[in-house]
């Protein structure tokens, strides 16, 4: 294009004068050095890498091997540097523009540390636009995109949860390169045309609805990060309308939405684990899903006991590596009647209900998610809900705080697991749900059992296990 050529190969030169000196030495010194050139090459496109010339009148070889250069590079909204902000990591003389470029003005400055202490500071170009050559979506983003698709064909024919897909989900998915810069925005599901973004061509987009916008993907990031999880956030405003999920992705993350994932140092050591991007994408969005349903209240966190965390050990442990394994309406009913005998008993020592509510936020979410991803990608097939054990295997307990959050995390897990069960065997269940149920008290209704029918298939849960095992996990735990 004309425009790019133009761009490609324009010099944009800024030529600054010394003051004059009082003696004549110095006035020779200005007169050798005073012809001072920043140039930038390079298209204002993004995506594109700008490189950072200069050259200062009376230099020899010698003096630019050995004068101390230091390279800013700046971003401002006109040609003038109108609030203009330093780059913050970019000292190279090579700069690629971001989406955090698109429609800002881009000059680098240059300080020359000798004996003249010169400051150059070319012309700003811009403003910086998405190419319009050249593909809009790199591989590892028409691949995030086309796991998307897949997902959502599971949704659509397998119906996990009625009415929930991610067809009719607005997002704008943020990338962030290996450096930890914002240098892409896609809007996916788009509600309406968007000012400023580019249609991705079919080739890369995955089968999806995408348009590249790179205008708010700074915006955006900053936004997720001042909020404090680093990842995600809801309701982002884009052209008035404020219903979008928004998320950050990275290249690691998005590979990893296709592979089995490792617990190398704990299940619940972050630090140690790469979660998938689709992951956050099929589970978070469900949430927004949730808004219409019926919740009777919160869950209270509770005070540790001994009696509880061997309760809600047991609880995990007979639902070990669900849903895998025998699932048969007889191993399902089993279950679920110690299910529902163990949190009973639970809820009596505790005056209260403090997980259910919970379970039932963030289990149906985790059922939706998994059992989409076990359906998708072949390495993920057999994937639990819950991995390992947490008596048998490293989740990473070392202190009192961690042991909070498995105990927390793990209600995602037990909602899900129970969910799969009551699929099976409860009519409506899901209608229930959505009307104010959780799933104990469908189970619990369901079942309708006596005390001492709860009392009996507490000890038959007891028997199916190692209990003297949970007993001495849950005696070091309170020792932690």
């Amino acid at each position: 294009m004309m425009k790019s050529n133009l761009n490609l190969f324009k010099f944009l030169i800024l030529v600054l004068f010394l003051g004059a000196c009082s003696n004549d030495d110095d006035a020779m010194e200005t007169m050798e050095n005073d012809i001072r050139i920043a140039i930038i090459s390079g298209a204002p496109d993004s995506g594109q890498e700008l490189t950072a010339f200069y050259e200062v009148s009376g230099f020899t070889p010698l003096d630019y091997d050995t004068a101390t250069t230091v390279i800013k590079w700046w971003r401002a909204d006109d040609n003038l540097g109108t609030n203009a902000t330093m780059i913050a990591g970019e000292m190279t003389r090579t700069y690629t523009l971001t989406g955090s470029d698109v429609g800002k003005f881009i000059a680098f400055e240059a300080a020359v540390e000798n004996t003249t202490n010169l400051t150059l500071l070319s012309d700003y170009i811009g403003p910086v636009t998405v190419s319009a050559t050249g593909a809009l979506a790199k591989e590892i983003d028409t691949q995030l995109f086309s796991q998307i698709k897949a997902v959502d064909n599971v949704l659509t024919t397998q119906s996990l949860w009625s009415d929930y897909n991610l067809t009719n989900t607005p997002m704008y998915l943020i990338h962030k390169n290996n450096n930890g810069i914002i240098d892409r925005g896609f809007v996916v599901n788009p509600l309406s045309t968007i000012s400023g973004a580019t249609a991705v061509p079919s080739g890369e987009n995955g089968g999806l609805n995408v348009v590249r916008y790179d205008m708010q993907a700074q915006e955006a990031f900053d936004l997720i990060e001042n909020m404090g999880n680093g990842l995600y956030t809801f309701n982002f405003n884009i052209n008035g309308d404020s219903i979008f999920y928004t998320q950050i992705y990275t290249d690691t993350e998005v590979l990893a939405g296709e592979q089995l994932a490792q617990y190398p140092g704990g299940f619940f050591s972050p630090a140690d684990v790469t979660f998938g991007s689709i992951d956050f994408i099929v589970h978070e969005p469900f949430h927004d899903f949730q808004d219409s349903w019926s919740f009777t209240g919160s869950s209270t966190f509770p005070t540790f006991s001994q009696d509880f965390l061997e309760l809600r050990a047991l609880t995990h442990q007979i639902f070990k590596d669900f849903p895998n394994g025998a699932q048969d309406s007889t191993t399902l009913e089993n279950k679920l009647r110690q299910f529902v005998a163990i949190r009973s008993a639970e809820n009596i020592l505790l005056g209260f209900d403090s997980a259910s509510e919970s379970e039932k936020l963030e289990g149906t979410a985790r059922y939706v998610e998994k059992l989409a991803l076990r359906n998708v990608f072949p390495n993920r097939a057999t994937e639990p809900f819950i991995p390992g054990s947490i008596t048998d295997d490293d989740y990473g307990i070392t202190n009192q705080v961690i042991l909070e959050a498995v105990i927390e995390n793990l209600q995602y897990e037990l909602g899900a697991s129970v969910y799969v069960a009551l699929e099976e065997l409860v009519p409506n269940v899901q209608f229930d749900i959505e009307a104010g149920a959780n799933q104990f008290t469908v189970a619990r209704d369901y079942f309708n059992m006596t005390q001492t029918e709860l009392d009996q298939q507490l000890q038959n849960a007891k028997n199916s296990v190692n209990f003297s095992n949970i007993q001495a996990k849950a005696s070091e735990w309170m020792n932690l």
